[in-house]
């Protein structure tokens, strides 16, 4: 995937599969998040900011921000975001927006992560949090039978991010799959991403695990939905470790 066709890749594809996968994620999602008329909305690690366009004219545009370290996702943004503050650089946006976010979204960003970069993740988000704020992170389920049908189509695609046959048979009975990361940060697979581990990641982290919900069928749970998204707040023990 490169910066200039991430839309199509993602959202715009026309791929049967990935589009049943995508169509109406995004709205769906934002219908976990919540956020209202009265919230300061993050999107962290935004893409080209196609979330935030959900809540415009809901929120006002100064109470909007993204987040990416690619600005040149960030240069993809649509012209009705041109208001809204997207940023590349987090260390400024902690410096100008520490506890300012009453919601915030992390949406397709962990299962790309290593696990220092998570932490770092975990705690940049936990130093933009105001107090009571609720937190939406949105993973892949990539074990079991779900798992095992999204390697059998990126095998069939030609081997899409190194997927094998070994590894669609391992995802199905939540075999461990060795990760491979860029500079220890990021991969751009999912294959291997364990859905339940993270969970237990969080819950360690100082995030409050409220509420987990699937998609696209949330009554189908883990078994053959594509995400899984965990409502959280974060922890009193932590929130000392983000203050001024």
């Amino acid at each position: 995937m490169t910066a200039t066709n991430y839309a199509s890749y993602t959202r715009d594809t026309r791929e049967i599969l990935k589009g049943l996968a995508h169509r109406g994620r995004l709205s769906s999602a934002a219908q976990i998040l919540g956020a209202g008329p009265t919230d300061r909305l993050l999107d962290y690690g935004c893409g080209d900011g196609h979330l935030l366009t959900y809540f415009q004219g809901i929120i006002g545009d100064e109470d909007l921000c993204g987040y990416d370290p690619d600005s040149g996702l960030l240069a993809q943004r649509s012209q009705t975001l041109e208001n809204v503050d997207l940023r590349p650089d987090i260390h400024a946006l902690i410096n100008d927006k520490r506890h300012l976010f009453t919601r915030i979204a992390c949406f397709e960003v962990c299962e790309h992560l290593s696990p220092s970069a998570m932490s770092d993740a975990f705690s940049n988000i936990q130093a933009l949090a105001a107090p009571g704020a609720i937190v939406v992170f949105g993973v892949p389920v990539e074990s079991g039978p779900s798992g095992f049908i999204k390697n059998l189509y990126r095998v069939a695609k030609g081997g899409r991010q190194r997927a094998t046959l070994p590894k669609a048979f391992r995802s199905l009975f939540g075999v461990k799959i060795k990760r491979e990361y860029v500079s220890d940060q990021w991969t751009h697979s999912h294959i291997g991403f364990r859905w339940r581990q993270f969970q237990e990641d969080l819950e360690l982290n100082g995030f409050v695990i409220k509420k987990r919900t699937y998609l696209p069928v949330p009554q189908l749970g883990p078994l053959l939905n594509n995400e899984v998204y965990f409502v959280c707040e974060v922890a009193d023990s932590v929130k000392f470790t983000h203050q001024v």
